[in-house]
Formats: structure tokens, C-alpha cells, sequence
């Protein structure tokens, strides 16, 4: 008998089981397969948006590091809620 793992399937080969499924049922595989990568796309997002910076828990929390930051350094910095991980970041102020 042949090692079916030395055997390199030819493109457009599909297993036999496949030919048993459904339109049906490779529509709903391929739209798991396009959700499950949708949401990993959407995890990047949120660990570039979040990742490397300082979360404070609170409003208050933010206002004081950025006001330390503005006195301190003339950093022009606000604080704001970010909407992925729920807590307060600092960040780049609109100034005129």
C-alpha cells in the first residue's frame, strides 16, 4: 500500500470527502474560514492600537499623567478613552 504522505495532491485535487458535501456546507466553511479571519485581522488592530502604551484605569488617571506630561516636557497630550481595551490612553491633542 502507498504512504498517503509521500503522495503531493495535483492542484485542484480535493479529498473524497468533499465530493460528498454540500454547496451548502463549503459555503459555511468558507464563510468561518473568512469570519476567523476577519477577527484575527481585528486582534492586530487592537494590539497595534494598544500594545507599548500605558493604561490608567481611570479619567482622572490619564488627566494627571498628561498634565504632569504638558508641565513637565510641553508634550501636547490628552487623554482619551480607548474603545478596545476600555481604559484611558494618552495620546497626540488636536492644538491649534
Amino acid at each position: 500500500m502507498v504512504d498517503p504522505s509521500i503522495i503531493t495532491p495535483l492542484a485542484g485535487w480535493r479529498h473524497p470527502a468533499q465530493f460528498f458535501m454540500s454547496e451548502v456546507d463549503r459555503e459555511i466553511g468558507r464563510l468561518m474560514r473568512l469570519a476567523i479571519r476577519k477577527e484575527e485581522k481585528a486582534a492586530r488592530l487592537r494590539a497595534a492600537r494598544c500594545d507599548g502604551k500605558p493604561r490608567y484605569e481611570s479619567f482622572d488617571q490619564a488627566a494627571k499623567m498628561a498634565d504632569l506630561a504638558r508641565r513637565r516636557h510641553g508634550a501636547k497630550v490628552s487623554s482619551y478613552r480607548c474603545p478596545d481595551c476600555g481604559g484611558w490612553h494618552l495620546g497626540s491633542a488636536m492644538w491649534d
